[in-house]
């Protein structure tokens, strides 16, 4: 019976507990104050050099708030930013939780700190506290407490004549059949008769703008959002601005872009209008706001009219030198 009677009392406390818990775990979210921001280290230590570093960035706020959070490299030196995912969950009522996954790398040993990470939810700026992280080389194995171990001596290699050999040969084997090979390619190309191929090139001017013509048209229509909206327009403006600039726009942040922009003196480029469109395609992509659609249009004709500005500009100087050119010859 006292063998019963403690099995019963068992099963009892673990339900108990367990209940306990459940009902912590749905408070946690219902107490929390909006806006505010958390980091933390999900990585187990001990960390080695050159090893991925996941830092959780959590951020309660508002639906219509817009939260703006560090998505460069500079922002976390002396790591370096490898990837970064972005995951977005309804709480309660108006409030919504958007955590932010930054993986991180560095290559120095030693105690490092990971500064304050700088957030702004609407007109209110916030910061993490700083995570300290330890970076190891060489963890030795079976000891409570692991230290730096020196780096052991590269092991030097032993030749072997025969495998050395037989490298060589199938070096110069494959050579040889990659140059007969294209011995046969050239002569049957040559053999065939009348087949050009041209290479047409793109005029990064009536493409913008056919593009951007078909945007506008399919969001009138309803066949866009205006996520996939600004998707389109974010990546027009890059393409034509940087044909202008000579600048690979397309792989740029829209901090890196703006940059250039504002150094441009042989392209005349309205910065602020370009930015503000920028800024507006970031926050509908990353922080999900929502914009009534006479912006949206606006925009998107805006946009129209900056690629048209630009083209204009850069086609001034070229035209006024006709004229010059023509009495030198």
């Amino acid at each position: 019976m006292k063998m019963k009677y403690k099995i019963i009392s068992t099963l009892f406390i673990s339900c108990f507990l367990l209940l306990l818990a459940s009902g912590c775990g749905d408070e946690n979210d219902s107490v929390v104050v909006i806006p505010s921001v958390s980091s933390s280290l999900l990585t187990v230590k001990p960390i080695t050099i050159g090893d991925p570093i996941d830092i959780a960035l959590t951020i309660y706020h508002n639906k219509n708030s817009e939260v703006v959070f560090p998505n460069e490299s500079d922002s976390f030196l002396p790591f370096t930013l490898r990837t970064m995912d972005i995951k977005q969950k309804k709480i309660k009522g108006k409030s919504y939780k958007t955590m932010v996954f930054y993986t991180v790398t560095l290559f120095q040993t030693g105690k490092y700190l990971l500064h304050p990470i700088e957030v702004r939810v609407g007109d209110t700026a916030l910061k993490t506290e700083p995570i300290e992280i330890a970076i190891l080389s060489v963890i030795p194995k079976n000891e409570d407490n692991p230290d730096l171990k020196d780096i052991v001596p590269p092991y030097p290699a032993r030749a072997n004549p025969v495998t050395v050999a037989i490298i060589l040969l199938s070096i110069m084997g494959g050579a040889a059949i990659i140059y007969v090979l294209l011995r046969i390619f050239k002569k049957k190309k040559g053999k065939k008769q009348g087949h050009t191929y041209t290479e047409t090139a793109i005029d990064p001017f009536q493409y913008s703008m056919n593009e951007l013509n078909i945007i506008k048209t399919a969001y009138e229509n309803n066949k866009k959002n205006a996520k996939q909206t600004y998707s389109g327009v974010s990546f027009i403006l890059k393409f034509f601005l940087g044909n202008a600039l000579k600048i690979d726009a397309l792989q740029m942040t829209t901090r890196e872009f703006r940059r250039h922009v504002r150094k441009a003196d042989k392209v005349p480029i309205p910065s602020v209008r370009v930015m503000n469109i920028l800024k507006t395609s970031d926050m509908v992509k990353f922080a999900r706001g929502k914009l009534p659609g006479e912006k949206v249009t606006k925009d998107i004709q805006d946009s129209i009219t900056i690629i048209k500005e630009v083209h204009k500009s850069a086609m001034q100087p070229a035209a006024s030198s006709r004229p010059a050119e023509e009495e030198n010859q």
